[in-house]
């Protein structure tokens, strides 16, 4: 995969669109990096990413390093370094206060469920309900902004998988595709777990993890390298009531219990069950989960199609660009590796060891 792939107009492409939206980028990155200098910063390995993140307002640093899969660093491969300004609210500078970016004031945007999108290899730019959160990557400058118009602006998701867009796109850079999926397993290998939300992606990765003694790179998102392994992003599991009450969470694990209604709670891996997060693991087949209505589980076949429309839906839709590119990318994978339901009961041990048994089976 090239930067090149990774285009979506947001409308029809106009001659003088480049001079606005270059100048509108410009303007906000540099004030975003101004806000920040002297702030305080972390410093995170993230798949092959070496992320600086500055915040002038520590609690907001800390809110969005606690979601990210900061682990050692693994695998092959060139690395690349990005910056992320992050800000709520008006920038603090110098010459007084910068209020946030306004309502999208460029030429030519199109609404798409409540989103602004200018996409293309030299910049890319997100607006989410009319200026609430702005996010704005500069590939060139190896920098980006993800800026919301208060705290409160900030979408629940957004602490479940920080910086998703800024990342994904980083990452297509890279060469890696982002999943929605969950990916669980061992040093023989993992399965990717794949489905809508709600199809049982993470109260599988956590009975997993729980009883089997499994890993995880991660419940809902992760990066699919060229050499098959999935790396790890966040650190997050998200669950409903009844799987928090299914799988007997304690109720010290879940991070968010002032939630807005309809979330679901989320916990956080590298803080609730050191060393099941792990960086990579190496996919060996594809699953789709069905849950049934009784305490057994059990495998049988499915088909590649069935495993492409558990996959690629969520994948394209979650994460705007290079749509194209990835659904090939999906589309190959389906073909290569192979592709399973898993029924799954009302037992969690039932389960961890139904995926046992899976990852002894399609082991090399």
């Amino acid at each position: 995969m090239t930067a090149e792939s990774l285009h979506v107009a947001d409308a029809r492409p106009a001659p003088d669109r480049p001079g606005p939206f270059r100048a509108f980028a410009d303007r906000l990155l540099a004030v975003a990096a101004a806000a920040t200098q002297g702030a305080a910063r972390r410093n995170l390995a993230i798949g092959p990413l070496d992320l600086t993140l500055r915040a002038a307002d520590p609690d907001l640093l800390t809110a969005f390093t606690r979601g990210l899969a900061d682990l050692p660093v693994a695998g092959p491969g060139e690395r690349r370094a990005l910056t992320i300004h992050l800000l709520a609210g008006p920038a603090q500078l110098s010459g007084g206060a910068q209020p946030p970016p306004p309502a999208w004031p460029l030429p030519s945007s199109e609404r798409q469920h409540l989103r602004r999108l200018h996409l293309a290899p030299s910049l890319r730019l997100f607006s989410w309900n009319d200026g609430a959160v702005w996010q704005l990557h500069d590939p060139a400058a190896g920098a980006a902004v993800y800026w919301a118009r208060e705290v409160t602006a900030i979408p629940e998701w957004d602490y479940g998988a920080p910086l998703r867009n800024l990342l994904a796109w980083a990452l297509h850079d890279a060469g890696r595709v982002l999943l929605h999926g969950a990916v669980v397993g061992d040093a023989r290998g993992a399965l990717l777990v794949a489905g809508a939300g709600g199809a049982g992606k993470s109260s599988t990765t956590l009975a997993a993890l729980r009883h089997a003694g499994l890993n995880t790179v991660g419940d809902d998102f992760v990066a699919l390298a060229g050499d098959g392994f999935a790396e790890a992003l966040f650190d997050t599991v998200k669950l409903d009531a009844a799987a928090l009450r299914r799988l007997a969470v304690p109720a010290g694990w879940v991070a968010n219990p002032a939630r807005p209604a309809g979330e679901k709670a989320r916990l956080h891996l590298l803080r609730d069950m050191p060393g099941a997060l792990v960086p990579r693991l190496a996919v060996r087949a594809l699953v789709v989960p069905a849950i049934v209505a009784r305490a057994d589980s059990a495998v049988v076949p499915a088909s590649p199609g069935t495993l492409l429309r558990a996959l690629a839906p969520s994948s394209l839709f979650l994460v705007p660009g290079a749509e194209r590119q990835r659904f090939a990318a999906l589309a190959a994978l389906t073909q290569r590796l192979p592709c399973l339901t898993l029924e799954l009961g009302s037992d969690p041990a039932g389960v961890a060891g139904l995926v046992g048994q899976v990852l002894r089976q399609v082991a090399p």
